[in-house]
């Protein structure tokens, strides 16, 4: 692959997902996983869960979405001790390959709802910002711009994924830091025409 840009979105820290992990969980995983898709095409299912109890659906489902690896309480035994550290390690390795490929590259944070209403700062955020630095990537910062709109950004019952709304700002923000621009430089920053 030959691309123009890279985008650096958000990544989830659920480690226990990662290829590493033991064939055993994998396998019992999927099997969940197969069950859940099997389900999800009954009619019986769809009627019932995701039109009758719609509401229950999207309350029990945001419990269930674990924003920080802390939180899992599905697989908290398989969860990395340091899902952190591996999370640094693997954006570290994206920007190294990056850099090695002389590709441009734009690094992305986009807030869950959640912390849209903390001040305390996010570790994820924190992580991107030295990695940025270290590469000199440019770092798109969404987190004010959300702050500001007071439109719904995310999916009903999803503190995580942005709705189309919340898309269309990530968009036009992608599109404002690249306009009039005749690309990136090998080193990450932005070439003027």
């Amino acid at each position: 692959y030959n691309p123009d840009m890279v985008l650096l979105a958000d990544a989830n820290l659920w480690t226990q997902f990662s290829e590493d992990r033991s064939k055993e969980f994998i396998e019992k995983m999927m099997r969940q996983v197969r069950l859940k898709n099997l389900l999800r095409r009954s009619a019986i299912y769809h009627f019932f869960i995701e039109v009758k109890f719609k509401w229950l659906y999207y309350k029990l489902r945001k419990k269930f979405i674990p924003i920080d690896p802390e939180n899992d309480m599905l697989f908290k035994k398989q969860q990395s001790a340091d899902s952190y550290g591996i999370f640094k390690e693997q954006i570290t390795n994206i920007c190294r390959i990056l850099r090695e490929h002389s590709i441009n590259g734009i690094m992305i944070f986009t807030p869950d709802e959640r912390k849209l209403m903390s001040k305390k700062p996010s570790k994820i955020l924190n992580i991107k910002q030295e990695i940025s630095k270290s590469f000199d990537i440019p770092l798109l910062d969404l987190t004010d711009t959300f702050r500001q709109s007071s439109k719904k950004l995310y999916l009903d019952g999803d503190p995580v994924h942005p709705n189309a709304e919340g898309n269309k700002i990530i968009a036009e923000q992608i599109f404002c830091l690249t306009k009039n621009k005749q690309g990136v430089s090998t080193n990450g920053s932005f070439r003027k025409n």
